[in-house]
């Protein structure tokens, strides 16, 4: 044992170190509780049981980058294992009495002790060679474009990595000496391969022993202790932060934006201006995230070399919120604009809400309702927003549509296909929602022909609204005018209750998402299907007879509002392979990775910012797979890759909907 002195100069560090860890940690909490309140506490067990899987498999980091995945996995599952053996430390040291002793699988728990202060050794070095010789563009700092970083992480960016790499790989290393300590004094049994390595190296000064052991037993001990204090200023105070942000992960859908209280005149919150206007889980992000560049690595906006970083957003939030600590908590309020301090505006604006970043970060931080938040305040509030916006703008106001396209133009496109509009009937118990796009876009206009002709073909009775239809809203909502959205989403509900609406379908899956996930906020539940949901059902119950297939090679892109936003992935790809049975190739991004075409967010009206163009980046990614046939099932997409096909010259390409694909199959 100890002498009683050393005892109690360790016992006033240890309570020195836990004063300091939770200062730090309450100050950050106190922080986090001048957001907004946005309560994430439904569904306990679920979230509960899901924190805890995920972080014990440690799934979010082994899913993208598996090799780095597991060299961080091996120290996280080291951690775990070192929990107790550190209490077991602890107790001992003070009383002489080992529970670790006591345990009926004694040998099999320092077994598995010493094998993990091996592979967390490995994890170590691995992570270091990787940052400090590999140095990959997402662990840096951004110099070949206009991020805005924080000043002050651009100082010493790797000290904090090193710092804590250098502590964590010393703690192994005083383990393992102790180990060996004990093992020359016969006390320490069993198969202990690292602790025998330095006994075997130690043994001549074998007589020291007893020395060797107390002064690692002690040293690791310190070292403990050392690196709690320093968690809470660094990155890895998602130590403890981590586990709980997966807890409180929003249940939507990535772009899903919650309503605002448009009808209170006491309402004084239309978007986030400064920081404490963010959500208190927005805030909270910023201390849960690992700096690991996941989201920068798949965010297309970062890809195309524009001004957006999610990752040095939430950086520089947090950044911002310790700078601003005294206002914070002392006025309630932050002083410094989030534009401009945590993203430029060019930033704000780049961003395609395409849920990618989201989609791959370990720690389910939510960057685009805090993108979104943000644009509703400068678009609300500041009265700013890109010019290219205004025509977009003007025309949902005065024409119920994005295009501004007189909306005596909305059924044109089903001239000679007899299609009855509600109005006609009285009713449209099957609502075909034509949408915007289909309706002014002369090459989108086809799709919604085909898709017509093949439900008359099922002989399924449906009704358009015609002249009546409207915008979902889905545009202003993207791009931050809430009002609106709100006047576009109340008139369409109440349009729908007037032809007792009861199913939807939809050949667009921004205006499929905001039926299906936003309308109910406002009263307007209806039962919503996308037509590749659709054609699926039809071709899967014979209603439909396909006479050739296709005889070309098509290749998928998942619009990320079908796909991420909305978990339909599998419909579409069996609609084209009833269609082309195995010719079906899958670009290197798909499914929940696939790469956005470029126009969500609102950006299909506006010009790109960045170095390259997010749908020519795509477009190319579809021409390297050989394929003839890009299949898509979003106008939009459809749009911007027929452009990036034209902009790049990729002849051999040509961009075909299911809808065309099955209706051609259908003709013979």
């Amino acid at each position: 044992m100890f002498p009683w002195w050393i005892r109690v100069l360790f016992l006033a560090f240890v309570v020195f170190s836990v004063w300091y860890f939770a200062r730090a940690f309450a100050l950050r909490m106190a922080l986090v509780r001048k957001g907004r309140p946005d309560g994430r506490l439904d569904r306990l067990a679920y979230r509960l049981l899901r924190a805890l899987v995920l972080a014990i498999t440690q799934k979010p980091v082994l899913r993208i980058r598996w090799l780095t995945g597991l060299l961080h996995a091996f120290i996280a599952w080291g951690f775990l294992v070192f929990l107790t053996s550190t209490l077991d430390l602890m107790i001992d040291l003070w009383t002489g009495w080992s529970l670790v002793d006591h345990l009926p699988a004694h040998d099999l728990y320092l077994s598995i002790t010493d094998l993990f202060s091996l592979l967390v050794s490995i994890g170590v070095i691995g992570l270091a060679f990787r940052r400090f010789v590999l140095r990959p563009q997402a662990l840096q700092i951004p110099k070949d474009r206009p991020v805005l970083v924080n000043e002050h992480s651009k100082r010493h960016p790797q000290l904090h990595s090193a710092l804590v790499l250098l502590l964590i790989f010393s703690l192994m290393l005083t383990y393992q000496l102790f180990e060996a300590g004990r093992i020359l004094q016969g006390t320490m049994q069993g198969f202990l391969p690292t602790g025998q390595f330095w006994a075997g190296l130690l043994a001549p000064a074998g007589a020291w022993a007893g020395a060797i052991e107390k002064i690692f037993w002690l040293l690791h001990l310190i070292l403990v202790f050392v690196f709690l204090m320093f968690i809470p200023n660094s990155k890895h105070l998602h130590l403890l932060t981590g586990p709980i942000n997966v807890f409180l992960k929003r249940e939507k859908p990535y772009a899903y934006v919650e309503p605002m209280d448009l009808e209170n005149e006491e309402n004084e919150y239309f978007g986030a201006l400064q920081a404490h206007d963010l959500a208190q889980k927005n805030l909270f992000d910023t201390f849960a995230c690992i700096e690991c560049g996941r989201c920068n690595d798949f965010c297309p906006a970062f890809a195309a070399e524009s001004a957006l970083s999610p990752k040095w957003m939430i950086v520089n939030t947090r950044e911002l919120l310790l700078e601003e600590k005294d206002s914070l908590l002392k006025e309630g309020k932050g002083e410094k604009p989030l534009v401009g301090t945590v993203l430029s505006e060019e930033a704000l604006w780049a961003c395609t809400t395409c849920g990618a970043c989201m989609e791959v970060c370990p720690m389910d931080i939510e960057h685009i309702p805090m993108i979104l938040e943000m644009r509703r305040g400068q678009m609300q509030v500041e009265g700013k927003f890109p010019k290219e916006l205004t025509p977009a703008m003007k025309g949902l106001e005065t024409q119920g549509n994005p295009w501004g396209v007189w909306q005596g133009e909305r059924l044109k496109w089903a001239e000679g296909l007899e299609v009855k509009t509600a109005k006609e009937l009285g009713e449209a118990p099957f609502l075909f929602w034509v949408g915007c796009a289909a309706s002014f876009d002369d090459r989108a206009k086809k799709v919604a022909r085909a898709m017509a002709q093949i439900l008359q073909a099922a002989g399924i009775e449906f009704a358009v609204l015609g002249e009546e239809e409207k915008c979902s809203g889905d545009p202003a909502r993207r791009t931050g005018n809430e009002y609106q959205f709100y006047l576009l989403a109340t008139e369409n509900i109440e349009l729908f209750r007037q032809y007792k609406v009861q199913k939807i379908l939809t050949i667009c899956p921004h205006c499929y998402n905001t039926f299906k996930n936003e309308y109910p906020d406002f009263g307007g539940r209806f039962e919503v299907v996308h037509h590749s949901e659709f054609l699926q059902e039809l071709l899967q119950s014979g209603r439909i007879q396909l006479k050739k297939p296709l005889g070309q090679k098509v290749t998928f892109h998942d619009p990320c509002y079908l796909g991420r936003h909305n978990g339909v992935y599998d419909a579409p790809r069996e609609v084209i392979l009833k269609v082309q049975p195995e010719e079906l190739v899958e670009m290197p991004h798909s499914r929940e990775l696939s790469f956005c075409c470029g126009a969500g967010g609102g950006r299909m009206w506006m010009e790109e910012t960045g170095k390259y163009k997010v749908n020519q980046l795509r477009t190319r990614e579809a021409q390297e797979t050989g394929a003839q046939v890009v299949g898509v099932a979003c106008p939009f997409c459809m749009r911007m890759l027929e452009d990036g096909i034209r902009e790049i010259q990729a002849e051999n390409l040509q961009v075909k909907d299911i809808a065309e694909l099955v209706w051609e199959a259908m003709q013979g």
